[in-house]
């Protein structure tokens, strides 16, 4: 793959990082350290077949960085750039749309963070704003949270019998995707955004990676609630997780999330990203763990050919049958 073009004003020099600690090095060192932990995208750059870059993007006014994950191939081969708002200008646009075409990676998702929205995109299919929610690990006390009503549903839980269990790996996916599923069924009741599951194998990968766990809580060897945490250096991720309808009245998502952050804390971490939010409910979950809100837009384009467009279209038509 080769570097993105100049533009008149601004120029981007595409660094090919080995891994996901290069990168963070490599935003570190341009000043743009808070893009690693404030991307929610950041956590898909374990997932094998993704090249990872970093785009340093030089002005007048001084050097930034932003995030990019590549995936190759003609009908799912895309780039996903993670940055701040501010720096994703149209002469950056125009930058990463070169560095799109020449390295063959059509599809385009832009995730940037805080400020106003980017410009329009050429060939923009859709915008969704939202925000992600960041705890400061090095702050917050998981025995007294800010939100009274998460000590409170804590407390509930503890009562109930609900506590941590370990199971063998495939029987914990198994049963993180039972409970995924059923929050995922509520939210889409709810009229929420739903973003396609995970299947087995995509979280045994990240398993296998060595940058993931999976945290459960169960109520008599039965599990009510379950996340998956990835990990990278002193930055976590929340990725994905869910509560059975039991689980929701015992208040089990509240005690998972206490348990989880007390062990991030102990290995380390300093940060925790609790994801991309859209609704209040969830706001107030994420704000209640002691999440700052980073706003975040992302936007969806399509930068390659008409018929190239239509083998993707119809890919996509495929895979929600």
């Amino acid at each position: 793959m080769g570097h993105a073009a100049p533009t008149r004003k601004t120029s981007i020099q595409a660094q090919s990082c080995r891994d996901v600690g290069e990168l963070r090095d490599r935003l570190a060192a341009a000043g743009a350290s808070t893009v690693f932990s404030a991307a929610p995208a950041i956590a898909r750059a374990i997932l094998p077949g993704c090249q990872i870059w970093a785009f340093e993007v030089s002005r007048e006014a001084g050097t930034t960085a932003l995030a990019g994950l590549a995936r190759s191939g003609r009908r799912s081969g895309g780039l996903l750039v993670a940055g701040a708002a501010a720096a994703l200008d149209r002469d950056v646009l125009g930058a990463l749309r070169a560095f799109s075409r020449e390295n063959g990676l059509p599809a385009v998702k832009l995730e940037a963070l805080d400020g106003a929205a980017p410009p329009s995109v050429y060939r923009e299919s859709s915008r969704q704003p939202g925000t992600t929610y960041v705890v400061d690990l090095t702050e917050i006390d998981p025995d007294r949270v800010p939100s009274k009503n998460h000590r409170r549903n804590v407390k509930r839980a503890r009562g109930a019998g609900v506590g941590r269990i370990a199971f063998a790996a495939d029987e914990a996916i198994d049963a993180h995707l039972t409970l995924s599923r059923a929050s995922m069924k509520r939210r889409a009741e709810r009229g929420e955004t739903i973003e396609a599951a995970f299947e087995h194998a995509t979280f045994r990968t990240y398993l296998d990676s060595g940058f993931a766990s999976l945290f459960q809580v169960a109520q008599g060897g039965t599990p009510v609630a379950s996340d998956l945490v990835v990990r990278i250096g002193d930055a976590a991720w929340y990725l994905s997780g869910g509560t059975s309808p039991d689980g929701m009245k015992l208040g089990a998502s509240h005690l998972l999330m206490t348990e989880v952050i007390r062990n991030l804390q102990e290995d380390g971490c300093r940060t925790l990203n609790l994801g991309f939010t859209e609704t209040e409910a969830l706001a107030r979950f994420k704000t209640g763990f002691g999440g700052e809100a980073v706003r975040v837009t992302r936007i969806f384009a399509d930068w390659g050919s008409v018929g190239g467009r239509a083998l993707r279209w119809a890919a996509r038509t495929v895979r929600r049958r």
